[in-house]
């Protein structure tokens, strides 16, 4: 029995190959392009939400510092909280904000202005008593509750990121399924072509 390697089996082989060549070529810059929407999310949940809770959790700690110094004087850090909070601030307005969050965050500075004022106004006033500090106090827990917001708004991005990766993830797994069955059925085809076709 003769086998038929003609010009025509040759053009089919020469197209199956192109096929094969397009189709690896294709699925890579689709990987490629899911790879790097994977990377640019993970990189997204560390600078742009678990930094900006690191800052939401740190500016925290400072203004239960501030709670604790309003009532026990005695109790006074050796720095000044309103520069370290002032500092974070600016630091977070660095990530990258959702609307929603700009809008909270733009408010938290209105509380933060608010309470400084109330601060240098007590200063100011030769009143030291209670009063004065439970103004400080309520603005303190102003400050807290923009803060919660902003930390809900993290935890909330951060579950939307990954979300978005793990569909990625799992487009690239199915594509990845459907070029194995491609290549196996090229490989088959081919088979086919050079093994089974005899002359007549």
């Amino acid at each position: 029995m003769r086998w038929n390697f003609g010009i025509w089996s040759i053009t089919k082989a020469v197209l199956s190959l192109i096929v094969v060549f397009l189709l690896v070529l294709a699925t890579h810059k689709l990987d490629k392009s899911h790879f790097s929407i994977v990377q640019q999310s993970f990189t997204s949940v560390y600078n742009d939400r678990l930094t900006s809770k690191d800052h939401i959790y740190k500016i925290s700690r400072l203004l239960d510092l501030e709670k604790v110094s309003l009532y026990t004087p005695s109790v006074k850090p050796n720095y000044s909280i309103q520069d370290s909070i002032n500092t974070l601030v600016t630091e977070y307005a660095q990530t990258q904000l959702t609307p929603i969050e700009e809008q909270k965050f733009n408010q938290l500075q209105v509380e933060l202005d608010e309470l400084y004022l109330t601060k240098a106004e007590e200063k100011l006033s030769a009143e030291t008593g209670t009063l004065a500090n439970s103004q400080v106090m309520n603005k303190i827990i102003d400050v807290l509750d923009e803060l919660d917001g902003l930390a809900e708004i993290q935890m909330r991005e951060a579950k939307r990121e990954m979300e978005k990766s793990n569909r990625i993830i799992e487009s690239s797994n199915m594509i990845s399924g459907f070029e194995m069955g491609a290549f196996a059925l090229i490989g088959v085809i081919v088979f086919l072509m050079f093994v089974l076709k005899p002359l007549e």
